[in-house]
């Protein structure tokens, strides 16, 4: 599922893997969001990760996230619940 969505969803628009770092690097500019369905389907794979017990993977989808709740791009309250939710097993 994560490599369908990194191809049809994500490719170079909202997010890039970068292997020098291995790390994501947000590519759209500091003022502009994403679309719901982008956070969604984020979310949904960094829940699937922490199901799965690989809390390391999921952190690092929740450093990319982690700006646009901080600069208020992800508005969405039930997004953001979420996001809130996932976050809090991180600091655990």
């Amino acid at each position: 599922m994560q490599d369908y969505l990194d191809v049809k969803l994500f490719h170079e628009k909202y997010r890039r893997w970068d292997v020098n770092t291995p790390k994501f690097t947000d590519v759209t500019p500091h003022d502009k969001s994403w679309s719901l369905v982008a956070y969604q389907a984020h979310l949904k794979i960094l829940q699937a990760y922490f199901q799965e017990g690989l809390y390391y993977i999921g952190k690092k989808y929740i450093d990319i996230i982690k700006p646009h709740v901080k600069d208020g791009r992800l508005d969405d309250k039930l997004l953001l619940s979420l996001y809130k939710i996932l976050s809090s097993i991180v600091r655990r």
